[in-house]
C-alpha cells in the first residue's frame, strides 16, 4: 500500500551538522530508485566531519543501477549565497558511484531534480572529508530544494556532513568570513596563531610559562615524529619555530608543569606538518612529568619546528612550559640524507639507506645505529661501495636510531633520526608447511582488510572453519594477490553463496597472495552469530585448473551442473566428488580436459561439489551451495496460462521473476483502491483469459492468498509492447479479506484476448502462492448451462501436463491450462464454455505427469463426458452439445 501525505513546506535551517537523533532532520525527505531498498540514506555516528553525526547512503547491490536522494528542505537563496558540505566515500578503489548535488525549483522528486549543480566520480578518491562550494547565485530570490544523490551498481558509500548555506568567502574585501582561511584568502584572514603558518618563535634560554594548546584549533595530522601523538581534528596542537645561527647547534627542549595527560613532544626539520619531514626528537606518555629531548648537530641555518600534541584524548593540553636551549657547535657537522625503511616482509626486516652528502670539517664521518653499532667507518660518500649506504638490516617493530658521526669532534655528530617498520604493515607470512589459523569478531560498521602471504612460491588456500555473516547487508570478498586489483575469488553478494554460514567456504591463490576486505552495515554483527575462523596453507602442489562451475537450469523439473576442467595442476587427473542435499553420490574420475555434466537434480536441491587432486587434498578445491529452483510455468508473458470466464486458478509467484513486467502506473483509482504501479522487484506469472462483452472482474480476494498482490489486466501482440486496460495495487474495502490484496473490474469485448500479471506490491519483494479467479458479467454469470470440471489424477510429475479445448474445426483455442495441482494428488478444474462443439485434448509429455483424467459436467450429479481413469495416455474426445 501506497501513503503519500502533504502539506506546507519547511523553510530550511542551516547549517545541519546532523546532531540530533531524528533523521532525517526535520523538513529534510529521502527517497530511492532502482530495485535495492534495502539501502537508504542513514545518520551515522563514525566517520563525522563533526562530532557527532553524519549522513550516509550504503553502496546497493541489486545488478543495476540504484540512485538515492537526500532532500534539503524548500528555501531561497540570498545574494551572494552559496552551498558548502563536506563529503567523503567509503573506499579508495574506483567502484564506479557518481556523487551529485542536484537543485529542484518545482517539487522534492525525481521530476523535479533535472538540473546538476555539481558532480563527481570515484577519480581521485577522497577517502578523509574534503569541502565543497557550489554557487546558487542562478537561484537567488527562487525558491529551491536540494538534494545529494548517490547512484551506483554494487559502488562506494558516500558520507555527507556540515551542510551550509552562507555568503561566499570573497578574497580582496580584507573581511576574514564564511570558508575564508589564510590559505586561501591570506589578504583577509590572518594566520592562526601557533599554527605552521604563524608558528611561535622561541629563544634559545627563553622560557615560555602557562601556554595550552587549548582553543587553537590547530590539527596537525602528519606529525613525522608520531602517528600517535598527531593531534588529528577535533584535537588541538601548538607549533613553535627556531633557526639556528651560523654553525651546527645541539638543540635541547624541555616540557615541564604539565597539566594533563597524553601529551607528546616533537621538533622536525623541513616542511611542518609534512610526514616526510625528518623527526629530531620525540617524547610522548600519559604523565604529567617532565618531557626533555636533545637534537645534535642540528646544521647551521636550519629551522626546526617544535610540536606539542596529543593522543586522541584529551583532545588538548590544558597548561604546561617551554624552554628550548641551543649550543653553538665549535666544529663544522656533515650533512646526510635519509631514505624511508625499506621492508623485507619475508625476512622480518628493514633497512634505511643514508646518502653521505658533506663530512663537515672532516674528512670521513662513521655510520653508527644504537641496534648493530658502527656499520659503516670512516666513509665520505664515495668509498666502500658509495652512496647510498644501506643501513640494517633490522628487525621489525625495533626502532633503530641512526648517528653519523664526525671524525674528529663528537660535538659535531648528527642525529639521523629513528627509524622502524612495523610488521602490521607486511602481509602475514603464512609458513609452508604449517598451518595459520586466524579468528575474528566483526561489529557494525565495519571496515576491515587482511593481507596474506606464502612464505615460499606456492599456491595459497583459504578455508572457514566457522563464521557467520549478514548475507543481505554484510560483504565479504577475497582476492588473488596483494589488493583488491586482483582476481576475485569469493564474494558473499554472489547469488552462488546461500544463507549466512561461511563454513566450508575455500578458495586458492595461485599468486600466493590473498587479500580479504570486508565492510559491515550498521545492524546485526558477531554477537548474532558464530565467530569467523579460517586456515591458511601454503599448497606444494598444484590444484587442478577450473575454468567453471556452472549451474544449468533444467526446467521445469529442475537443474544440472556443469564442471569445466581445463588442466590438473599436478596431477595427471582429478576426481569429482558430489553430494546432493549432503547425500554422497558416485565419484566421477576425469582424465581428459573438458566439461562435466552433473544432471538430475531437483527444484531446490543443495549440490556440494569438490574437484579432488589426483593424489594431494591440499589442493582440492571446493564449491559447495550449488542450488536453483525453477520459476513457475508461466513466469513470462509468452507461457501465460489460458483460463476461461467463470474459473479459478491457484498458483505462486516463489521464484519466479518480473522479466518485461509491464511499467508505468495502470489503472483507474476508484474509491480507496490505488491502481497497479509497475516499479516493483517482486516477481510475477501471467494468464490469459477470452473476452466476453460486459463486464470481467480479476480478484486475488480470498482466503488462499498469502501476500501483497498487484494485478494488472491488458493487451499484447508480442509480449514487449503491453497496453494498459486497468490494474489494481490494493482493494482497500473491495476485499474482505485483506484491503492489501487485489480486484478489477473492466469492460470487455468479446474474442479480445486479454493478459492478466499477478505479482507482488512495490514495498519490498512479496511473492506467494494466490487464488485467482476470472468472473464473466451478465452473459454467462454462473455458468450453470455449460459448466465442466476437468479431474487430474496426478503422478510424480504433473508439471509438464498441459490441456486445450477448441472449436470444432480445431484451429481455435477457446480455453486451455496447465495441471497446477500437487504431485500424486487429484484436482479439479473448472471449465466453463458456450454452446458448441468442441474438442478435449490433455498432453502428458514425459509420460509421468498423470495416471489418467475425467471430464464431467458441473454439479453432484454431473454426468461424466470422458472417462481416462487409469489411462494415462494423451486422449482426444468430441463434445457435443
Amino acid at each position: 500500500m501506497s501513503l503519500f501525505a502533504f502539506g506546507p513546506q519547511a523553510q530550511a535551517q542551516f547549517p545541519e551538522s546532523f546532531t540530533g537523533a531524528t533523521f532525517p532532520p526535520t523538513g529534510w525527505t529521502t527517497f530511492e530508485t532502482g530495485p535495492d531498498a534495502s539501502q537508504q540514506w542513514v545518520r551515522i555516528t563514525s566517520p563525522t566531519n563533526s562530532a557527532p553525526g553524519a549522513a550516509q547512503i550504503r553502496y546497493s547491490v541489486a545488478g543495476a543501477t540504484n540512485v538515492d536522494y537526500l532532500v534539503t528542505p524548500q528555501f531561497t537563496p540570498g545574494a551572494g549565497d552559496e552551498l558548502s558540505f563536506w563529503e567523503r566515500e567509503a573506499f579508495s578503489p574506483d567502484y564506479g558511484s557518481t556523487f551529485s548535488v542536484m537543485v529542484s525549483t518545482t517539487t522534492p522528486d525525481v521530476a523535479g531534480f533535472s538540473t546538476t549543480l555539481w558532480t563527481r566520480g570515484e577519480t581521485p578518491t577522497f577517502t578523509s572529508f574534503t569541502l565543497r562550494s557550489v554557487s546558487l547565485a542562478a537561484y537567488v530570490g527562487t525558491p529551491i530544494y536540494i538534494a545529494f544523490v548517490n547512484s551506483n551498481d554494487d559502488g562506494d558509500s558516500w558520507r555527507v556532513d556540515d551542510v551550509d548555506v552562507s555568503a561566499a568567502p570573497f578574497c580582496g574585501d580584507l573581511i576574514c568570513n564564511g570558508a575564508e582561511t589564510f590559505a586561501t584568502c591570506p589578504g583577509d584572514c590572518p594566520p592562526v596563531p601557533g599554527s605552521c603558518d604563524a608558528p611561535v618563535a622561541l629563544t634559545s634560554g627563553v622560557p615560555l610559562f602557562s601556554e595550552t594548546s587549548c582553543g587553537s584549533g590547530v590539527q596537525l595530522p602528519d606529525n613525522a615524529c608520531s602517528t600517535t601523538y598527531d593531534s588529528d581534528a577535533p584535537a588541538e596542537a601548538m607549533v613553535y619555530s627556531y633557526t639556528t645561527g651560523g654553525t651546527a647547534e645541539d638543540i635541547t627542549v624541555s616540557m615541564t608543569s604539565v597539566v594533563g595527560t597524553y601529551s607528546g613532544l616533537s621538533m622536525i626539520s623541513g616542511t611542518c606538518n609534512d610526514p616526510g619531514a625528518t623527526c629530531l626528537g620525540f617524547v610522548g606518555n600519559s604523565g604529567t612529568g617532565p618531557r626533555t629531548f636533545t637534537a645534535v648537530g642540528v646544521p647551521a641555518s636550519t629551522t626546526v619546528h617544535v610540536y606539542v600534541t596529543t593522543w586522541p584524548t584529551p583532545n588538548c593540553v590544558t597548561s604546561y612550559d617551554l624552554l628550548l636551549t641551543a649550543t653553538p657547535l665549535l666544529c663544522s657537522a656533515p650533512t646526510a640524507s635519509t631514505s624511508m625503511e625499506i621492508a623485507d616482509c619475508g625476512a622480518g626486516t628493514y633497512t634505511v639507506e643514508v646518502t653521505v652528502t658533506g663530512t663537515g670539517d672532516g674528512a670521513t664521518v662513521n655510520l653508527v645505529s644504537d641496534l648493530l653499532g658502527t656499520e659503516y667507518a670512516a666513509v665520505d660518500g664515495t668509498n666502500m661501495g658509495g652512496n647510498p649506504y644501506v643501513m640494517g638490516p633490522y628487525t621489525m617493530d625495533s626502532p633503530a636510531t641512526l648517528t653519523m658521526e664526525h671524525e674528529l669532534d663528537d660535538a659535531c655528530d648528527v642525529a639521523l633520526g629513528t627509524f622502524n617498520y612495523l610488521s602490521a604493515n607486511c602481509p602475514t607470512i603464512v609458513t609452508c608447511g604449517s598451518t595459520t589459523n586466524e579468528t575474528y569478531c566483526y561489529v557494525d560498521n565495519d571496515l576491515q582488510e587482511w593481507n596474506y602471504a606464502a612464505s615460499a612460491a606456492f599456491p595459497l588456500a583459504l578455508s572457514f572453519n566457522a563464521g557467520y555473516i549478514e548475507n543481505c547487508c554484510d560483504r565479504l570478498r577475497i582476492y588473488d594477490g596483494t589488493d583488491n586489483s586482483g582476481a576475485l575469488l569469493f564474494d558473499s553478494y554472489d547469488a552462488g553463496f546461500v544463507g549466512n554460514d561461511l563454513t566450508g567456504v575455500s578458495v586458492t591463490a595461485s599468486s600466493g597472495n590473498i587479500f580479504m576486505d570486508f565492510d559491515s552495515d550498521f545492524s546485526v554483527n558477531c554477537s548474532s552469530g558464530l565467530p569467523w575462523d579460517w586456515d591458511l596453507n601454503c599448497l606444494t602442489c598444484a590444484p587442478p585448473d577450473v575454468a567453471s562451475v556452472d549451474v544449468v537450469p533444467a526446467c521445469p523439473g529442475g537443474f544440472g551442473v556443469d564442471v569445466q576442467i581445463d588442466g590438473f595442476g599436478s596431477g595427471s587427473s582429478a576426481t569429482i566428488n558430489y553430494s546432493v542435499n549432503s547425500v554422497p553420490q558416485t565419484p566421477i574420475v576425469v582424465s581428459t580436459t573438458g566439461t562435466t555434466n552433473l544432471t538430475g537434480f531437483s527444484n531446490g536441491d543443495d549440490v556440494d561439489i569438490t574437484v579432488a587432486h589426483e593424489s594431494d587434498s591440499d589442493c582440492d578445491l571446493t564449491y559447495n551451495n550449488n542450488t536453483y529452483t525453477c520459476p513457475p510455468a508461466n513466469d513470462l508473458c509468452e507461457d501465460a496460462i489460458m483460463m476461461s470466464c467463470n474459473s479459478t486458478v491457484f498458483g505462486t509467484t516463489v521464484n519466479g521473476t518480473n522479466t518485461n513486467q509491464p511499467t508505468g502506473d495502470c489503472g483507474v483509482n476508484t474509491g480507496t483502491f490505488t491502481d497497479y504501479t509497475g516499479t516493483q522487484t517482486a516477481p510475477g506469472v501471467w494468464y490469459t483469459v477470452m473476452g466476453w462483452d460486459g463486464p470481467m472482474t480479476a480478484s486475488t480476494c480470498n482466503g488462499t492468498t498469502t501476500f501483497d498482490t498487484q494485478i494488472w489486466i491488458g493487451t499484447t501482440e508480442d509480449c514487449i509492447t503491453l497496453t494498459c486496460v486497468e490494474g489494481n495495487d490494493d482493494a482497500v474495502g473491495g476485499c474482505s479479506f485483506n484491503g492489501l490484496l487485489s480486484t478489477k473490474t473492466w469492460d470487455a469485448t468479446a474474442g479480445q484476448l486479454y493478459y492478466i500479471y499477478v505479482t507482488g506490491s512495490i514495498f519490498g519483494s512479496p511473492q506467494g502462492v494466490f487464488e485467482l479467479s476470472v468472473t464473466c458479467g451478465d452473459f454467462n454469470p454462473a455458468c450453470t448451462e455449460n459448466g465442466l470440471n476437468l479431474e487430474f489424477q496426478n503422478d510424480a510429475n504433473p508439471g509438464g501436463v498441459t490441456w486445450e479445448i477448441e472449436d470444432e474445426t480445431g484451429s481455435v483455442v477457446v480455453v486451455s491450462g496447465t495441471n497446477a495441482f500437487p504431485a500424486n494428488s487429484i484436482g479439479t478444474q473448472a471449465i466453463c464454455l458456450p454452446d458448441g462443439c468442441y474438442r478435449l485434448s490433455v498432453t502428458d509429455p514425459a509420460g509421468d505427469g498423470i495416471t489418467g483424467y475425467e471430464l464431467r459436467e458441473s454439479g453432484m450429479n454431473g454426468r461424466r463426458i470422458i472417462d481416462n481413469t487409469g489411462n494415462s495416455i494423451t486422449g482426444t474426445s468430441a463434445i457435443a452439445n
